[in-house]
């Protein structure tokens, strides 16, 4: 039985050879580099992967102030956001080795209330919001200074009372 075969154009590798990658594939015969995959997606298949799942609309940012990732921004996203250095931390600080793996402290965006809150996380360490620390959730706002280890961060607000993503 046939299989249905989709019938690509003439390519071109990542070093300028064109070939029929009917014949090929994804393996250039005159290099032998290798296609981006994303590079052979129709433009309607780019941006159905590029549509954002409601859940996942930027709602603010923590940015580092001070301490080894000086400058860097985390988007802070709908509903839960645990911070820690582990890779499933939606917030996920790295070279701060005061910062534990997992949940070091929560960040959650509650989008019908339209306010980000902080938490304290499940693990040793403090989250501290002004130089105080936290033992139960706080609302931020705007430009409040918040310390995890030894970093500084300071709070930016995207949905608020004057802007949400659901208005």
């Amino acid at each position: 039985m046939a299989q249905n075969k989709k019938l690509r154009p003439i390519e071109t590798c990542p070093n300028g050879h064109f070939y029929n990658a009917n014949s090929y594939g994804v393996t250039c015969p005159v290099c032998n580099a290798k296609l981006d995959e994303d590079a052979r997606k129709t433009p309607e298949e780019q941006a159905e992967e590029l549509t954002l799942e409601k859940d996942d609309w930027v709602c603010g940012w923590l940015v580092c102030a001070s301490g080894v990732n000086k400058g860097r921004s985390y988007e802070i996203r709908a509903g839960i956001n645990p911070i820690g250095s582990d890779i499933n931390m939606h917030i996920r600080v790295l070279g701060d080795p005061r910062i534990e793996k997992r949940n070091h402290g929560v960040i959650a965006y509650d989008s019908q209330k339209a306010q980000t809150t902080i938490l304290p996380g499940n693990s040793n360490g403090l989250v501290y919001v002004e130089g105080k620390a936290i033992f139960d959730p706080i609302n931020l706002t705007s430009y409040d200074r918040i310390q995890i280890g030894d970093s500084q961060f300071v709070f930016v607000a995207l949905c608020n009372e004057n802007f949400s993503w659901e208005q």
